[in-house]
């Protein structure tokens, strides 16, 4: 039998998935090289290191006689029986089962594992790390080095995917403050280390790219939220490369591009959502100009009032403008009943004002003075109504051109435009393609009741040498 060690503090996230056991397991590893291995067990919140030889099978369970003793009531006597060359675990026909990638194993049946990998026994969670004991080097560039590697062989065997990502943070950020917001996004068979100052590394398992994007961007949005200004990038198997030095240098090319427009589009939306200053959203048709406003609403304080939309090009004239500042009873023909307008309506929240560069003359006069007086006016009213709106508005239009051209009032783009938020085309982010076409075949799959297929290596290179005229709609 051998001796528990409890382990020291280095943390190496290894928890269960949701519905399961939910355990950290914490670890100082010393070498990604090293050849030694040893077993890290947790339960009851405590977490033991077990020295592993090269011998002969090894039985955990809760038996004094066993080889490794996890003396827990929902472990069974003789529970597991581990193996290290090769590496595999048998269960022995055990009372709550062993469980491996969220499976229940066949008993007396050996099942390879992976290093790293989590296994249940009861409410146990056990998992066998390398470890050299000669030398006390923080667990750093295991990831790269040893873990994804690893789940490359992994996913070649089964065919599932996985993602690698790297989050950049400033040296002088405390690296915990990191670890906090990782841990509270990350999912419980996901792993995460401390690469260096500053520096964090991912593996994101048995995901698809979109969704490990999403996960990597909520986590990012979190540390913003909390004044911490990283950099990023996601590097997905098999999409991005098939080996570990693939996916590495997929990953710090894509970190090193990742201040490019689209990230500074979104870190402009995050710096100005709160702010009461009117915004103007510029970009061709089909950009998601309308996205971009609801962000900006959702991300400011006024996110629970209303987001009120209206589309400057579909009215004629007389509609627009009943439909923007509203009506008395009787104020034209068919008004028989007053009406609050879309401006009234967004009171407290935000005003969406697309195709804003097709209003027409004489409403852009009225809209000028809601905007300066922040009063509204009812058409056929005598006195106004005082509002709190934010107004975010968008053109495909060069409205400079406009108002050289007599077509749109300069004082109203000036009142509109407090802040220009400028969307690129599709074509020049062609990196988001793939991310993109993945969520809207999930969608639609999901609509038509049928699993999404998968997106062949030729159908990406034909996206992405696509010049996408109507962007992001087209697509």
């Amino acid at each position: 039998m051998t001796t528990p060690t409890p382990v020291p503090k280095m943390r190496d996230v290894v928890r269960q998935p949701t519905g399961e056991i939910d355990t950290d397991i914490t670890a100082v590893v010393e070498d990604p090289d090293a050849t030694e291995l040893c077993l890290l067990v947790s339960v009851d919140g405590v977490v033991y290191s077990h020295p592993l030889g090269a011998g002969h099978a090894q039985v955990i369970g809760r038996s004094r006689s066993c080889d490794i003793v996890i003396d827990h009531p929902s472990v069974s006597r003789q529970h597991t029986e581990l193996t290290t060359a090769p590496l595999a675990v048998r269960d022995l026909e055990s009372r709550n089962g062993t469980r491996l990638r969220g499976k229940s194993l066949s008993a007396r049946t050996p099942t390879p594992i992976e290093i790293g990998e989590a296994i249940q026994l009861g409410d146990a969670v056990m998992l066998v790390q390398r470890i050299a004991p000669a030398r006390g080097r923080p667990w750093r560039g295991l990831l790269l080095d040893g873990r994804l590697a690893e789940e490359c062989a992994r996913s070649a065997r089964s065919g599932q995917g996985f993602a690698f990502a790297r989050i950049h943070v400033g040296e002088d950020v405390d690296p915990e403050r990191v670890e906090d917001e990782l841990e509270t996004t990350l999912r419980g068979t996901d792993q995460f280390a401390n690469a260096g100052p500053g520096q964090f590394q991912v593996l994101l398992i048995d995901t698809s790219a979109a969704h490990a994007r999403a996960v990597v961007e909520r986590t990012v949005a979190r540390l913003r939220a909390v004044g911490i200004s990283p950099t990023w990038s996601v590097a997905a198997w098999p999409r991005d490369g098939t080996t570990a030095e693939q996916l590495a240098a997929h990953a710090w090319n894509a970190l090193r591009a990742s201040g490019g427009v689209m990230e500074r589009v979104r870190a402009l939306i995050e710096q100005i959502a709160d702010s009461t200053l009117s915004v103007l959203v510029r970009g061709e048709t089909g950009v998601g100009k309308e996205l971009c406003a609801e962000m900006i609403h959702r991300l400011s304080s006024r996110t629970r009032k209303p987001f009120v939309r209206i589309n400057c090009a579909a009215l004629n004239e007389q509609l627009l403008e009943s439909e923007l500042f509203g009506h008395e009873r009787g104020a034209f023909t068919g008004a028989h009943a007053a009406k609050a307008g879309l401006v009234e309506s967004a009171d407290g929240g935000t005003l969406f004002l697309d195709e804003v560069g097709d209003l027409p003359p004489s409403l852009q006069a009225k809209l000028l003075r809601v905007l300066e007086d922040r009063v509204v006016q009812r058409v056929g009213a005598v006195e106004g109504r005082t509002i709190d709106v934010r107004f975010v508005s968008a053109t495909n239009r060069s409205l400079e051109a406009d108002i050289a051209a007599g077509q749109f009032r300069r004082d109203l783009y000036f009142r509109l435009c407090g802040v220009t938020v400028e969307l690129p085309p599709l074509r020049e982010r062609v990196d988001e393609i793939d991310g993109l076409v993945e969520a809207f075949v999930a969608r639609a799959a999901e609509s038509a009741r049928r699993p999404a297929p998968p997106l062949t290596a030729e159908a990406r290179l034909a996206l992405a040498a696509y010049p996408w005229p109507g962007n992001v709609r087209e697509l």
